[in-house]
């Protein structure tokens, strides 16, 4: 299936027209940072691989958190090793 557009809300249309609950979504901060923002994603799913590189891009880059009241909450699910990379699945919470 192919949705071509970037209304956000209008491809939530689609997809529950389709059916569609679940969706896996492989996303960069943009498009998972306007995700969370439009309060579309429920569970967030992270892998790390065990390197460390200098520089990148924030996982998560809309919410411009400045204080520990501002951040985003999320509830561990599980952890697990996966191929030697570390795989973490979270809830995003609204109850804090």
């Amino acid at each position: 299936m192919v949705v071509k557009t970037k209304n956000l809300d209008l491809l939530v249309e689609r997809l529950s027209e389709l059916d569609m609950n679940h969706v896996f979504v492989e996303a960069g901060p943009t498009l998972g940072s306007a995700m969370v923002d439009h309060g579309l994603i429920d569970e967030l799913i992270i892998y790390q691989a065990p390197s460390l590189l200098g520089s990148g891009k924030h996982f998560y880059s809309s919410n411009n958190a400045t204080s520990i009241s501002e951040k985003l909450n999320l509830e561990h699910i599980s952890t697990e090793m996966l191929m030697g990379d570390i795989k973490s699945t979270y809830r995003l919470r609204s109850d804090v």
